[in-house]
């Protein structure tokens, strides 16, 4: 069982964990569970955020990165509550074919 300091700890590792990387055209997305994810951005079909409302530790906001059909990829899924508004509406700007609207998060 985690100790009262234990737990805070691994939710900063959690957090800290999330890293998006935009350069030489690949976007990158990393987690602490899933690893790394790779996509150029030339391979992107299209991305779009939703909200599930109901998600077990509160609302799930997510961008989520279609890649082209003939990249063979799967979607990449990032999770927009570990990051800033700002960081994700400069991720925005960067995306090709952005369907829908930028979600403001309260804070």
């Amino acid at each position: 069982m985690l100790s009262i300091v234990g737990l805070p700890t691994v939710f900063i590792v959690w957090v800290y964990a999330f890293r998006i990387d935009v350069s030489n055209d690949i976007l990158q997305y990393r987690t602490l569970f899933r690893g790394t994810r790779s996509i150029d951005l030339s391979s992107i079909a299209r991305a779009r955020t939703a909200i599930t409302p109901r998600a077990p530790l509160g609302p799930f906001y997510r961008l989520t990165i279609y890649p082209s059909s003939d990249a063979g990829a799967k979607p990449i899924v990032i999770n927009m509550k570990v990051f800033s508004t700002k960081d994700i509406d400069r991720l925005i700007d960067i995306l090709p074919k952005f369907k829908g609207s930028r979600l403001r998060r309260s804070r």
